[in-house]
């Protein structure tokens, strides 16, 4: 059990990096297309969906919102 929940801390502090790295660049302050928690949920989604790579999720959040990689 010990393994499982330091594997979730894990995946949650990535997710975590990911949404803040996002939202502190300036393509999603300059732009604005989506909210943050927009852009939380498509990260959960990537995730859920089986990416684990940081740059990964920051590019297709950044595809979401029409910023570009």
């Amino acid at each position: 059990m010990q393994s499982s929940a330091s594997s979730n801390d894990v995946l949650v502090g990535l997710l975590r990096r990911a949404l803040d790295e996002v939202l502190a660049d300036n393509r999603y302050r300059e732009r604005k297309s989506g909210s943050a928690i927009e852009v939380a949920e498509h990260i959960l989604a990537c995730a859920a969906a089986g990416e684990r790579d940081i740059e990964r999720l920051k590019a297709s959040a950044f595809n979401r919102l029409g910023a570009g990689a």
